[in-house]
């Protein structure tokens, strides 16, 4: 625990605060610096997944687009170190290895040098002459350039998606909940009465009626409350199941390359605000309107009893309003890098977990250990600041809302001497002032809350308004094809708008009930090809399947006909049969064992303790991988495909069990596509394609019937009727003597 040093307790003003990222993520770093310190602040991770390209390193492309969208101008220079000197700070420079850091300023001590999630340090000429590689980015705001970007309003309707029978519940609680709130604005009012009436006069009866119907009022009350938490239960429970359903159909829906920007830690964080956003916007919502309505009644009635007792609590509540106003701006930010760094940890957490085997037999525990405690510092002294600067506010709070009071009571006393204010006047006001700075504390509080909220919004937002894959439906539903023959028309695909073409022009045909074999070297592209014949990837060009296009025969029916077993496909945790048949609620157990045993998986999955209702671990762990392997074959097999995908898919099976699995597949009159490094299966193809550098050229043919040519006919002369013809090879005729 020496490590303890590093957690930051001290309020000292520093630089925008920027989690650890890789070397080649440290130019785009640098320019959200730079950004932060213009004025404009930009979500670091949000340039990540609009500029992904520059994750791999900062281009010149890469720089020029950036810029542009944060309204910058960059300046490159190429200058030796001895002029390193004069150059306008702060700005970037560049380091060993493609590195880049944050050049802030240059003074007696040295040059002030930050690098991404290091603290700064100023480095001595000498130091930094070793490690400076002589290029410097000069930054400078364009005459568009604002201060601050506007802030994306939240579409909450689209986040939220399509919600039904909630209005009427709605209005239940807020009704429920007002009439709980101006039966609290009456019990002041008992003070009051008993001080001024009951007991000035003496009168026991007056004593005993009022509280007898002000207990009666409280049980009312309370009442109320009991039913307002039901409404509430019901109403957060019926929008939170509703919610997460249209939030589970929407990323469903999405592109499967969509995922690749976002880690497995992130995404959960993302998806894990829902339940806080959900509690928030039911319980938080219409407490804020309460709190609003009855601290404008509070303070009215608070004007009928003084006015100048009145302008206490509203000096009070914008004190507070302020200091809350100046401390937002920090607090947002604290937080956002707070929420990054935790869906980091969390991310490396879960990745360490779900590859347990890899970090035992690379013996790495130590390492990934240091950089995941590492993260948690920083994830620690973001935290730190968040609850310092809570701290702050609730101090602050504390202060306003307790001198407040105090400054009541005394002017408070001074009334009842000087201007004949009733003392049970001063206790009713007393106790209306408290509910006022209660309500109108919180009123800011919670309106505070839902700015905080906006940042979860927007986080969640990214995934909820993103666009789902085009075509899902069709545009020809009704349409059946005449053929089953898959076409690909000049195929094109790359993974980023600056990255090469890993697919360049790809054009064949795969007819009906063929078995085409694609080889190239690892790297060719085979994956990429066969995730883009699955429609997984979104390519340029053409896949019609029966003669229809993505857009007219639809995503969902093209997936239910052209079916893929890819590399790095997964079992899910279930039981083998649920793998099997895909988790389908009508599961034809009998074809689940016949395709089972077209994947010479039958017999291995029969020695299992329970057989098809074996469970299955996350990823397919507790079977071995080999039989992973196999399952797959048969759920893919079990969709009853017209085409079929296999991406080195078959190195599960031996030699003969491979040919058996393509015989088993053509007699199914199913189309396949088999990618493999090698050309062992030519022999089984109908057609053999050689795949280099994105490009598909002719292997060789195969004839199309399995059987041996015949050996050549051979004219002989026969004593009985001249001459008849032989199926003799000719060097058995030779033998024979045959002439």
């Amino acid at each position: 625990m020496e490590n303890i040093r590093h957690l930051n307790f001290s309020f000292k003003k520093s630089f925008k605060e920027t989690p650890a990222h890789s070397v080649s993520e440290s130019g785009v770093v640098c320019l959200s610096l730079l950004s932060d310190y213009y004025g404009n602040t930009v979500e670091l991770e949000q340039l990540f997944r609009m500029f992904s390209s520059a994750r791999e390193g900062l281009q010149a492309e890469d720089l020029d687009a950036i810029c542009q969208y944060l309204q910058l101008v960059p300046r490159v220079l190429n200058i030796g170190f001895h002029i390193l000197d004069q150059v306008r700070t702060p700005c970037i420079i560049s380091g060993l290895n493609n590195s880049f850091h944050l050049l802030k300023k240059v003074s007696r001590r040295g040059f002030l040098v930050s690098s991404p999630g290091e603290k700064d340090i100023y480095i001595s000429p000498d130091a930094l002459r070793g490690v400076y590689t002589g290029t410097v980015i000069e930054v400078f705001p364009t005459l568009k350039f604002s201060a601050e970007k506007t802030p994306q309003k939240i579409r909450w309707r689209a986040i939220v998606g399509k919600l039904v029978g909630l209005k009427a519940s709605t209005i239940q609680v807020i009704s429920l909940a007002l009439s709980i709130e101006m039966l609290a604005l009456v019990s002041p009012l008992f003070v009051q009465l008993v001080t001024d009436h009951a007991l000035l006069s003496g009168d026991r009866e007056l004593v005993i009626v009022l509280t007898t119907g002000f207990l009666l009022i409280l049980g009312i009350q309370l009442a109320l409350e009991g039913a307002r938490s039901w409404a509430l239960m019901v109403l957060g429970t019926t929008l939170n199941v509703q919610w997460r359903a249209n939030t589970y159909k929407h990323l469903l829906n999405l592109p499967a390359g969509f995922f690749d920007k976002f880690s497995t830690g992130d995404m959960a964080s993302r998806l894990a605000v829902i339940d806080s956003i959900q509690g928030r916007l039911t319980n938080g919502f219409v407490e804020t309107v309460l709190d609003g309505v009855l601290a404008a009644a509070t303070i009215l009635i608070m004007a009928y009893y003084s006015v100048q007792l009145s302008l206490i609590g509203l000096i009070s509540a914008v004190i507070y309003l302020a200091i809350r106003t100046f401390c937002y701006g920090a607090q947002r930010a604290s937080s956002i890098n707070t929420i990054t760094l935790s869906a980091r940890v969390q991310s490396s957490f879960i990745e360490m977990v779900g590859h347990m085997q890899t970090v035992k037999t690379t013996n790495c525990a130590t390492n990934l250990l240091a950089k995941i405690v590492d993260d948690t510092y920083d994830e620690s002294n973001s935290k730190l600041k968040s609850d310092r600067l809570a701290w702050v506010t609730r101090i602050s709070k504390s202060l306003v809302v307790g001198a407040a009071s105090i400054l009541l009571v005394g002017l408070g006393a001074l009334g009842v001497l000087e201007t004949g204010l009733s003392i049970g006047m001063l206790l009713a006001f007393y106790a209306y002032h408290n509910h006022f700075m209660s309500r109108i504390c919180a009123l800011v509080d919670r309106l505070f809350e839902f700015k905080m909220i906006e940042i979860q919004g927007v986080r969640l937002g990214e995934l909820m308004l993103a666009k789902t894959e085009p075509n899902l439906a069709g545009t020809l539903n009704d349409v059946i094809p005449d053929n089953k023959t898959l076409s690909v028309k000049n195929l094109r695909y790359r993974y980023q708008d600056s990255s090469p073409l890993v697919l360049d022009g790809l054009n064949f045909v795969l007819k009906e009930s063929e078995c085409l074999l694609i080889t190239g070297k690892i790297g060719s592209g085979k994956t990429t090809l066969a995730r883009t014949l699955s429609g997984v990837n979104l390519p340029q060009g053409e896949v019609r399947f029966g003669g229809l296009s993505f857009r007219q025969f639809g995503m969902h029916r093209f997936r239910a006909n052209v079916v893929a077993v890819l590399q790095d496909d997964v079992l899910f945790a279930g039981t083998v049969l649920d793998n099997i048949v895909a988790f389908a609620h009508d599961a034809d157990f009998d074809k689940a064992i016949s395709c089972s045993k077209i994947a010479h998986a039958h017999s291995q999955i029969s020695s299992l303790p329970n057989k098809y209702n074996s469970e299955v671990g996350e990823g397919g762990k507790g079977i071995s991988a080999g039989l992973r392997a196999r399952i797959m074959l048969a759920r893919g097999l079990y969709q009853a495909p017209s085409v079929l995908i296999l991406d080195e898919a078959l190195y599960c099976l031996g030699n003969e069990e491979q040919d058996g699995f393509i015989k088993q597949i053509k007699k199914k009159k199913i189309s396949c596509i088999l990618l493999s490094t090698n050309d062992r299966l030519a022999d089984v193809a109908d057609r053999h394609l050689l795949l280099e550098k994105g490009k598909l050229v002719e292997a060789g043919l195969k004839p199309k019937s399995d059987i041996p040519s015949p050996p050549p006919l051979r004219l002989i002369e026969t004593p009985q009727d001249g001459f008849s013809f032989t199926k003799e090879p000719l060097a058995e005729l030779v033998s024979t003597g045959a002439p």
